[in-house]
Protein backbone atom coordinates (compact mmCIF):
# COMPACT_ATOMS: atom_id res chain seq x y z
CA UNK A 1 0.00 0.00 0.00
CA UNK A 2 1.33 3.59 -0.16
CA UNK A 3 1.51 5.60 2.80
CA UNK A 4 -0.20 8.67 1.39
CA UNK A 5 0.95 10.73 4.76
CA UNK A 6 4.39 10.15 3.72
CA UNK A 7 3.99 10.85 0.37
CA UNK A 8 2.18 14.34 1.40
CA UNK A 9 5.40 14.92 3.42
CA UNK A 10 7.35 13.43 0.25
CA UNK A 11 10.05 16.24 -1.52
CA UNK A 12 8.99 14.88 -5.09
CA UNK A 13 7.55 12.28 -6.79
CA UNK A 14 6.68 10.46 -10.17
CA UNK A 15 3.40 9.45 -11.01
CA UNK A 16 3.04 6.61 -13.56
CA UNK A 17 0.86 5.73 -15.81
CA UNK A 18 -0.02 1.59 -16.36
CA UNK A 19 2.55 1.45 -19.76
CA UNK A 20 5.58 2.90 -17.48
CA UNK A 21 5.27 5.80 -18.40
CA UNK A 22 5.53 9.60 -16.77
CA UNK A 23 2.66 11.99 -15.90
CA UNK A 24 4.59 14.70 -17.40
CA UNK A 25 4.04 18.63 -18.29
CA UNK A 26 5.01 18.37 -21.50
CA UNK A 27 8.18 20.17 -22.94
CA UNK A 28 9.03 21.61 -19.19
CA UNK A 29 6.99 24.82 -19.70
CA UNK A 30 4.90 26.33 -17.81
CA UNK A 31 2.58 28.45 -19.78
CA UNK A 32 -1.12 28.84 -18.70
CA UNK A 33 -2.88 25.67 -20.32
CA UNK A 34 0.40 24.03 -20.88
CA UNK A 35 -0.33 19.92 -22.35
CA UNK A 36 -0.04 16.95 -19.22
CA UNK A 37 0.93 13.92 -21.50
CA UNK A 38 2.29 10.31 -20.68
CA UNK A 39 5.55 10.20 -21.27
CA UNK A 40 9.02 8.09 -20.86
CA UNK A 41 10.89 9.05 -18.05
CA UNK A 42 13.74 11.67 -18.47
CA UNK A 43 17.16 10.29 -17.15
CA UNK A 44 17.79 11.99 -14.60
CA UNK A 45 14.40 12.86 -13.62
CA UNK A 46 13.42 16.50 -13.95
CA UNK A 47 11.49 18.97 -12.70
CA UNK A 48 8.26 18.50 -15.33
CA UNK A 49 7.87 14.79 -14.58
CA UNK A 50 8.28 15.17 -10.71
CA UNK A 51 4.96 15.90 -8.46
CA UNK A 52 4.16 16.99 -4.84
CA UNK A 53 1.06 17.26 -3.02
CA UNK A 54 -0.47 20.33 -1.55
CA UNK A 55 -3.17 20.50 0.83
CA UNK A 56 -5.87 21.88 -1.16
CA UNK A 57 -7.60 25.40 0.10
CA UNK A 58 -11.13 24.58 -1.04
CA UNK A 59 -11.19 21.17 0.15
CA UNK A 60 -10.15 20.18 3.51
CA UNK A 61 -8.61 16.41 3.24
CA UNK A 62 -7.72 16.86 -0.69
CA UNK A 63 -4.46 17.80 -2.12
CA UNK A 64 -3.69 19.23 -5.60
CA UNK A 65 -0.82 18.29 -7.43
CA UNK A 66 1.87 20.89 -8.28
CA UNK A 67 4.72 20.18 -10.85
CA UNK A 68 8.54 20.58 -9.74
CA UNK A 69 9.27 22.76 -12.67
CA UNK A 70 9.63 26.21 -12.15
CA UNK A 71 7.65 28.75 -11.36
CA UNK A 72 6.02 25.48 -9.97
CA UNK A 73 2.71 25.60 -11.77
CA UNK A 74 -0.66 23.07 -10.32
CA UNK A 75 -2.30 20.12 -12.23
CA UNK A 76 -5.60 21.52 -13.78
CA UNK A 77 -7.56 21.06 -17.21
CA UNK A 78 -8.08 23.32 -20.15
CA UNK A 79 -11.12 25.35 -19.43
CA UNK A 80 -10.26 26.21 -15.89
CA UNK A 81 -12.59 27.28 -13.94
CA UNK A 82 -15.70 27.00 -15.91
CA UNK A 83 -15.23 24.49 -18.18
CA UNK A 84 -16.56 20.89 -17.69
CA UNK A 85 -14.33 18.36 -16.19
CA UNK A 86 -15.23 15.32 -17.96
CA UNK A 87 -13.39 14.46 -20.84
CA UNK A 88 -10.92 17.89 -20.37
CA UNK A 89 -7.20 17.56 -21.49
CA UNK A 90 -5.07 17.57 -17.86
CA UNK A 91 -2.97 20.96 -18.32
CA UNK A 92 -0.93 23.19 -16.04
CA UNK A 93 -2.23 26.16 -14.32
CA UNK A 94 -0.04 28.76 -11.99
CA UNK A 95 -3.16 29.90 -9.82
CA UNK A 96 -6.04 27.15 -10.74
CA UNK A 97 -5.23 24.03 -9.19
CA UNK A 98 -7.36 21.37 -8.89
CA UNK A 99 -8.40 19.20 -5.70
CA UNK A 100 -8.08 15.96 -5.88
CA UNK A 101 -9.09 12.78 -2.92
CA UNK A 102 -6.83 9.52 -3.86
CA UNK A 103 -8.10 5.83 -3.50
CA UNK A 104 -5.81 3.69 -3.18
CA UNK A 105 -5.66 -0.15 -5.52
CA UNK A 106 -2.45 -2.06 -3.70
CA UNK A 107 0.72 -0.24 -4.32
CA UNK A 108 -1.55 2.10 -6.83
CA UNK A 109 -3.27 5.27 -6.46
CA UNK A 110 -6.41 6.50 -8.41
CA UNK A 111 -6.86 10.73 -8.55
CA UNK A 112 -10.20 11.96 -8.42
CA UNK A 113 -10.80 15.25 -8.90
CA UNK A 114 -12.74 16.60 -5.55
CA UNK A 115 -15.79 18.69 -7.10
CA UNK A 116 -16.86 15.99 -10.00
CA UNK A 117 -14.92 12.50 -9.02
CA UNK A 118 -13.64 12.22 -12.54
CA UNK A 119 -10.49 10.16 -12.62
CA UNK A 120 -7.00 11.58 -13.86
CA UNK A 121 -6.79 8.81 -16.46
CA UNK A 122 -4.13 8.00 -19.01
CA UNK A 123 -4.28 6.81 -22.78
CA UNK A 124 -2.23 4.24 -24.60
CA UNK A 125 0.45 5.28 -27.17
CA UNK A 126 -1.15 5.19 -30.78
CA UNK A 127 1.69 4.35 -33.51
CA UNK A 128 5.13 3.56 -32.93
CA UNK A 129 5.97 2.76 -29.67
CA UNK A 130 7.67 5.82 -28.13
CA UNK A 131 6.72 8.73 -30.89
CA UNK A 132 3.42 9.72 -29.88
CA UNK A 133 3.25 10.89 -26.24
CA UNK A 134 -0.55 10.62 -25.29
CA UNK A 135 -2.69 12.69 -23.45
CA UNK A 136 -3.84 12.73 -20.21
CA UNK A 137 -7.26 13.61 -19.59
CA UNK A 138 -10.67 13.26 -16.73
CA UNK A 139 -12.69 11.04 -17.31
CA UNK A 140 -15.46 9.34 -15.02
CA UNK A 141 -13.71 6.59 -12.74
CA UNK A 142 -14.68 3.08 -13.35
CA UNK A 143 -11.41 1.32 -11.40
CA UNK A 144 -9.76 0.74 -14.64
CA UNK A 145 -5.85 0.53 -15.13
CA UNK A 146 -5.52 3.69 -16.78
CA UNK A 147 -7.08 5.39 -13.74
CA UNK A 148 -4.13 4.19 -11.41
CA UNK A 149 -0.79 5.56 -11.02
CA UNK A 150 2.17 4.12 -9.17
CA UNK A 151 4.05 6.94 -7.09
CA UNK A 152 7.84 6.40 -6.74
CA UNK A 153 10.01 8.84 -4.58
CA UNK A 154 12.60 10.58 -6.48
Amino acid sequence: MVNLTSLAAAAGFMLFDFQGHVLDNSFARVLENNPVISNPTNSPPTGNQMWTLVPSSTFPGKFTLQSQQNPLPFLSYSGAPNGTVEFAQATVHTSLPLSFGMQQSGNTVAFLEAATNMALTSWPVQGAAGLISPPVTYEVFHGAPQQFWTVSAV
